[in-house]
C-alpha cells in the first residue's frame, strides 16, 4: 500500500511534484487529509491521468482523468444518510485500490471531496494528489467515455430529501 503525501502536485518536475511513489497495479493507495473541514454530505472520488514525459518534465498524455473509485450516500435518505464524505473526514483518509489491469507507466492520482451544498464554494477540494509510477503486468489504460471533462454537480435539498438513492454525476467509473 502506497501511502501518499499530501503535496501539491501542480509544478511538474520541481519542488513536490518531482517525487513519486512506486506502487503495483492492484494495489492500494490511501490519501491522508490535512483538515476536517469539508462537511459531511457530499462524494469521494479518485482520479488517474497517464503522464509522458517531455524533457525534464512530466506532463499528462490526455486533457482529462478516469475515473477510478467514488463513493457518494452510503445509507439512509438524502437528508439523514451516512455519506462517504462524512466517512472521510471522520478518518481524514481515502483508500482506493489502483485497477489491476492499468498498464505500466506514470501517471498522476488525485482524491478530491465533493460536497452536496452546492451554494457553499468552493464546493470541490483536493485533498490530495501524487505523481505514481505503476509496475505490473497490466496492459489497459482508461480512454474515450471513461475520460472525465467535468463530471458535473448536483443542487440537492440534503435537509429535506426523502431520496434512498443518489447517482455521483459523470461517466462510469474506470475498473482495468
Amino acid at each position: 500500500m502506497a501511502h501518499l503525501r499530501p503535496d501539491p502536485c501542480n509544478q511538474p518536475g520541481t519542488g513536490p511534484a518531482a517525487l513519486n511513489a512506486t506502487i503495483n497495479a492492484g494495489s492500494q493507495t490511501t490519501a491522508t487529509c490535512a483538515r476536517s473541514s469539508y462537511g459531511l454530505h457530499g462524494e469521494g472520488r479518485e482520479r488517474l491521468r497517464q503522464l509522458r514525459r517531455v524533457g525534464a518534465h512530466m506532463v499528462p498524455r490526455h486533457a482529462s482523468p478516469a475515473e477510478i473509485d467514488e463513493a457518494g450516500l452510503l445509507s439512509g435518505t438524502v437528508a439523514n444518510a451516512v455519506w462517504a464524505l462524512g466517512t472521510v473526514m471522520s478518518t481524514l483518509q481515502w483508500t482506493s485500490t489502483i485497477p489491476a489491469g492499468l498498464a505500466p507507466g506514470n501517471h498522476l492520482i488525485h482524491m478530491s471531496c465533493w460536497r452536496s451544498i452546492m451554494r457553499m464554494l468552493p464546493s470541490c477540494d483536493y485533498m490530495e494528489c501524487a505523481q505514481l509510477v505503476v509496475t505490473g503486468s497490466g496492459n489497459e489504460t482508461p480512454s474515450g467515455s471513461y475520460l472525465v471533462s467535468f463530471s458535473g454537480a448536483v443542487d440537492i435539498n440534503i435537509y429535506s430529501s426523502t431520496a434512498t438513492t443518489y447517482t455521483i454525476p459523470g461517466p462510469a467509473k474506470w475498473t482495468g
